[in-house]
C-alpha cells in the first residue's frame, strides 16, 4: 500500500471544491441536528425518526468521506446509496405519520418513503413531481449497482489492462485521480442533498429566520450551481 499521509495530502489537494462544499453542508447538518434536540421535545414518531435518519446520515457522509481521502474507493462507493435514501426517508417520515410508523416496526420496504415523498410532491406540483419520480428512479438504479458486488462496485478495487494479462492492485490507500474526483463530487452532492433535506425535514421545528437560515441560503446559493453542473456531468440529470 501507499503511505497513507500521501494518499490523503493527494486526495485533499485535489478535491478542494468539493471538500469545502462538503464541510459546509456537514456543518449545517450538525448545527441542524443540534438546534433541534436542543429546542425540541423529540416525542412524535416522525420527528424521532427524522433525527435518527439524520445522525445515520451524517456519520455515514463522515465515514464514507474519510475512505474515500484514504484509497478505500469500493468502501467510499457501498455507503452511498445508503446515504441517499437515508435524506428521503428523512423528509417522507415528517410528512407521512405511516411512514414513520413503518420505520420504527421495522416494516418500511424500498421505496416505501420515495414513493410517498413523490406523492406529496405531485399534489404541489403534478410536472415536478413526475420529473423528480424520474429522477428518483433513474438515480436509484445508478446506486443500486455500489451496493453489490458486481463489476461497478468492485472496478475501483483494481485496474486491468486492456489485454487482460496484467493487473494493478489498489487494495485500501491508493490514490487514483480519475476514482477520487468522481467519488468525491458524488459525496459533495450527497452531503449538500443531505443538508438542503434536513432543512425541509426539520422546517417546522427549525428557526424561519436567524444564523442557521443564514447558513442554509449561503450554502445553497454557492453550492447549487456547482451540484448542477456536475450532475450533469455524471449524468443525473
Amino acid at each position: 500500500m501507499k503511505d497513507a499521509d500521501d494518499v490523503v495530502q493527494k486526495s485533499l489537494a485535489l478535491l478542494k471544491e468539493e471538500r469545502e462544499l462538503f464541510d459546509k453542508a456537514m456543518a449545517f447538518q450538525f448545527a441542524a441536528i443540534e438546534s433541534v434536540t436542543r429546542n425540541t421535545p423529540i416525542t412524535e414518531d416522525g420527528l424521532r425518526a427524522a433525527v435518527a435518519l439524520a445522525c445515520y446520515t451524517f456519520d455515514m457522509l463522515l465515514c464514507g468521506w474519510k475512505s474515500l481521502i484514504h484509497g478505500f474507493y469500493s468502501v467510499a462507493f457501498h455507503s452511498i446509496r445508503s446515504i441517499d435514501q437515508a435524506t428521503v426517508t428523512e423528509v417522507a417520515v415528517m410528512l407521512h405519520p405511516n411512514i414513520a410508523r413503518k420505520f420504527w416496526k421495522d416494516k418500511l420496504t424500498d421505496g416505501d418513503a420515495s414513493k410517498a415523498l413523490q406523492i406529496a410532491i405531485e399534489a404541489e406540483d403534478p410536472d415536478f413531481g413526475e420529473d423528480w419520480g424520474k429522477r428518483r428512479r433513474r438515480i436509484r438504479k445508478l446506486f443500486n449497482k455500489f451496493m453489490h458486488p458486481n463489476r461497478t462496485a468492485v472496478s475501483p478495487s483494481i485496474s486491468i489492462a486492456d489485454d487482460f494479462q496484467s493487473a494493478t492492485p489498489t487494495v485500501g490507500g491508493f490514490f487514483i485521480e480519475k476514482q477520487c474526483h468522481r467519488i468525491g463530487r458524488l459525496y459533495a452532492d450527497l452531503a449538500f442533498k443531505a443538508a438542503v433535506d434536513a432543512s425541509q425535514a426539520f422546517k417546522t421545528v427549525l428557526p424561519p429566520s436567524g444564523k442557521l437560515a443564514q447558513q442554509l441560503d449561503q450554502l445553497v446559493e454557492w453550492g447549487r450551481p456547482l451540484i448542477d453542473n456536475w450532475e450533469r456531468e455524471m449524468g443525473f440529470s
